[in-house]
């Protein structure tokens, strides 16, 4: 069986978390899935929607697009899953207030409706697809991690400064910063201690605490997490943050990094099962960033659970099956390993 999944970029974190990891499953079960990038050009946009009719099934990652191309999209689509990890009707809180977008409004309301099957990283967004019309197999899928890139339990830090940190895309970088204040009081009272930032531009944010700027890459990324005493996974409540599907906080799961989170999202998930510390207030982060900093067993504690959730909850393995019925319209059983 062939499937076409158009997708965003291909390095992006959505493709190859929600894609890319799912890919050695499916082909055991005999599912070939080709990514294929979602263009500008709109004649380059027709000939993959046109190409649509050449595989058995295809699944649109996050790419909302115009109703007219949408339709010749279903026209051509013998089977059709929508997947998403974050919510698409409204504007990236990072970059303002998440007003509601209402162009995208009418391209989710109609791929909602046309859509064979919806595949939702969280419960929020399963809501929003309901809300929307969806009334064909809606079934929430989680962003899942692969341990077997993590080794456990994680090398010993023999850094002996007090090392916290965090990791995302420049454009999630002032969730970041809005824990300022927090920083200036613990390099304050935990001397010596670093902020490790990994794939983000710090841009002068932290002229009041040691800070090391660190690129993202492939091939560094688990050694790097795994440098972290303490992981940071700070997130507003708002009606974009909500939608968000926790990637982060479990890389730091997985890492055997003990951390603390902002009780958003999937992330005040993970929180209720024991993985992480929560906080929302500038004294609960401050109190946090103590216990952690003043407990080796604490955090020792947390790495252990964080572990246990991510091999319990968020691995590839536990959605191949639902994905290959999902994504292709037919049944299949478990996948060979």
């Amino acid at each position: 069986m062939r499937i076409l999944a158009i997708t965003r970029e291909a390095d992006d974190p959505a493709t190859r978390y929600r894609l890319g990891l799912h890919r050695p499953g499916l082909a055991r079960l005999g599912i070939d899935v080709w990514p294929m990038p979602w263009p500008a050009s709109r004649r380059e946009r027709y000939a993959i929607l046109d190409s649509a009719r050449d595989y058995d099934a295809v699944v649109v990652f996050r790419c909302l697009m115009p109703i007219g191309q949408l339709i010749r999209l279903r026209r051509n689509a013998r089977w059709l899953a929508f997947d998403f990890d974050d919510n698409p009707t409204r504007r990236d809180s990072t970059k303002g207030y998440p007003w509601l977008l209402l162009d995208k409004v009418v391209q989710f309301r109609a791929m909602a409706a046309l859509a064979d099957a919806l595949t939702p990283g969280n419960t929020t967004l399963a809501e929003l697809a309901r809300y929307y019309g969806a009334r064909q197999q809606i079934e929430i899928v989680p962003t899942a991690i692969d341990l077997a890139r993590y080794p456990f339990p994680p090398p010993p830090i023999e850094d002996v400064r007090l090392t916290i940190g965090w990791i995302g895309q420049p454009s999630t970088l002032p969730y970041l910063k809005d824990l300022r204040p927090i920083f200036r009081l613990v390099y304050e009272e935990q001397k010596p201690v670093v902020m490790r930032v990994i794939g983000a531009s710090r841009s002068g944010m932290m002229k009041e605490i040691d800070t090391e700027e660190i690129p993202w890459s492939p091939a560094t990324e688990v050694r790097d997490l795994q440098s972290l005493q303490i992981g940071l996974a700070p997130l507003p409540d708002d009606a974009w943050t909500r939608g968000k599907c926790g990637l982060r906080l479990l890389q730091y799961l997985a890492a055997g990094v003990p951390s603390i989170a902002s009780p958003v999202g999937v992330q005040r998930e993970i929180i209720a099962f024991g993985g992480s510390l929560s906080a929302t207030t500038e004294d609960e982060w401050s109190d946090a960033i103590r216990e952690l900093a003043a407990h080796p067993e604490r955090r020792a504690e947390l790495a252990r659970r964080g572990r246990e959730i991510v091999e319990s909850r968020f691995t590839p393995e536990h959605y191949t099956t639902v994905l290959a019925r999902l994504w292709s319209g037919q049944e299949f059983g478990p996948a060979e390993s």
